[in-house]
Order: structure tokens, then sequence, then C-alpha cells
């Protein structure tokens, strides 16, 4: 996000980071300067960043109803919490249109439905459906269901009014249309969060885990003889950078990677980033 943020963030304006939680970006761009301030629902997240610095402008605040004038922010960003309201993103991007001024910038991060995504949905629906033995009403409004009420994680499914809302999850074309309603217009969309998209698997899960063990391992066992340079440089230099440059920075400054990330881009990153202007 960091390049983004760069690019986008403007020097000399308001910036508001709607739902900052710990506050590492809003630190981050003060100290360089940057006239940012954040909100979030919970007060234990703004005491934390009180006790670490006190003067962090962060408060308690709900992103539906912001207390801040019209117009006020030049840039507004909101990682991850429009998909939180089970009302739907509206009243969150209705304010944040109210607050920011004409032509101002906000940036967003929602979860996105990739082709992964998708294809398990059917199969879970079939289980659904022959586990719940769903009505035609629910079956017309199946989508509902699955990306709205249930817990796709959930090991044992309760009864149907047992359901309990977590977040949306948004296909792009959904996300343009929700954010064009809005009232922005869609200056850059691009799925994000491959490695994200990748820890959702146990089984990849495991594979990072047991590379972390040796990489650990190793790392102890190494000395300066020239017999270990080599492992020393693979297992603290090498595959980090290429971790870092192909599911960190998604390979933009990788040629040779760029068709790998496009191709988990489309199929396994689980958020979209989108840029819009009011």
């Amino acid at each position: 996000m960091i390049p983004v943020f760069d690019k986008y963030f403007p020097e000399e304006g308001r910036i508001l980071e709607a739902g900052c939680g710990l506050g590492k970006y809003v630190i981050y761009y003060r100290r360089k300067g940057y006239d940012i301030e954040g909100v979030d629902f919970s007060a234990k997240a703004i005491n934390s960043i009180l006790a670490f610095d006190s003067s962090v402008p962060v408060r308690v605040a709900d992103v539906t109803n912001l207390p801040f004038p019209d117009a006020y922010f030049k840039c507004y960003y909101s990682g991850g919490v429009i998909e939180h309201f089970e009302n739907g993103p509206f009243d969150v991007l209705k304010e944040a249109h109210r607050v920011l001024e004409k032509g101002g910038i906000i940036i967003a991060l929602v979860p996105q439905i990739n082709l992964i995504k998708k294809i398990e949905d059917i199969m879970f629906f079939r289980f659904l459906k022959k586990r719940l033995r769903l009505t035609s009403e629910l079956i017309d409004n199946y989508e509902e269901i699955i990306y709205i009420i249930v817990d796709r994680f959930k090991k044992t499914l309760p009864p149907i009014d047992k359901f309990s809302f977590h977040n949306y999850t948004f296909t792009k074309k959904e996300a343009i249309d929700i954010f064009k309603k809005a009232g922005f217009s869609i200056k850059y969309i691009q799925p994000v969060g491959i490695e994200y998209g990748l820890m959702n698997y146990k089984f990849i899960r495991n594979i990072y885990n047991k590379y972390q063990d040796v990489k650990n391992k190793n790392e102890q066992k190494l000395h300066t003889s020239q017999e270990n340079l080599f492992k020393k440089m693979i297992f603290s230099g090498e595959i980090k950078k290429l971790h870092k440059k192909i599911l960190v920075y998604e390979g933009n400054d990788l040629k040779i990677a760029k068709p790998l990330v496009w191709l988990l881009r489309k199929t396994i990153a689980n958020l979209l980033l989108l840029v819009c202007r009011k």
C-alpha cells in the first residue's frame, strides 16, 4: 500500500484514515510531514495509539457519522472497513463522499470474489443445499446466503436462522458499481493481496511455516565459513527478496514474474484496491 499512498496522498491537504486500527499508517505518514489523522470504532485501539504517542491525531468515531464538516479532507483511505456493515457499504461511502472535497480521492481495499472463491462457493452451495434442504425462495437468493450470511469457514453448519453476518465480498463489477452509485469515478482498480489469498489455504500455511522453521534453524547454524555462504544467501537473502517481489510487492519491479503475478491476481488475490475521485 505504501507505493499507492506515496502516489495519491497529497503533500498539502488533509487526509483521513477511516478505520485506522492501531494507526501504523497515520503514525508513519504523520512523521513524514503529511496532514493525516485517523478514526476507529474501537476505543481500545485508539487508546493504544495514544499510549504510544499522545500527539497522534486519532479519535473514536463512527465512519457512518464522522465528526468533520463537509469537504474537509482531500484524501480518504478505507482499508477493509466498508464490507463489514450488514446494511451494505453505502452509508459509509455516503459519509466519505460528504467529508471529501470536490476532486478528492478515496483509496479503498475491499474483499474480492476471485476465481478460486467462485469455484469453492459453487461447491459449497451444493453442499449447503443438500444439508439444509433449502426452499426455492432461498435458492433464488443463494448469493445472499453464501456471500452475506454464511461464515464459510465453519466446520459444522448451524440451523439457517443461526447464521451470523461477517462481511460482504465483491466481484470487480460489483465494487465498481457500488463506488459509482456512491458518487465516485473510478481512476484505478486492481486485484491485490496474493499472499493473503494464499494464506487462506491450510496446506499453503503449512508449507510457509515449514519454510520458516527451516530458515530459522539454518540461520542459527550459519557461520562465516565459505561452506555456508550459499546456504546463507538462499535462506537469508535471495528467497526473501523473491518472496517480497512476487507476493508482497507483487512483481512491479520484476519483469519475468509479471505473467505469474497476473495469474495469481486473477485466481488467488483476495482483495480489490480501488482509487476513486469525487
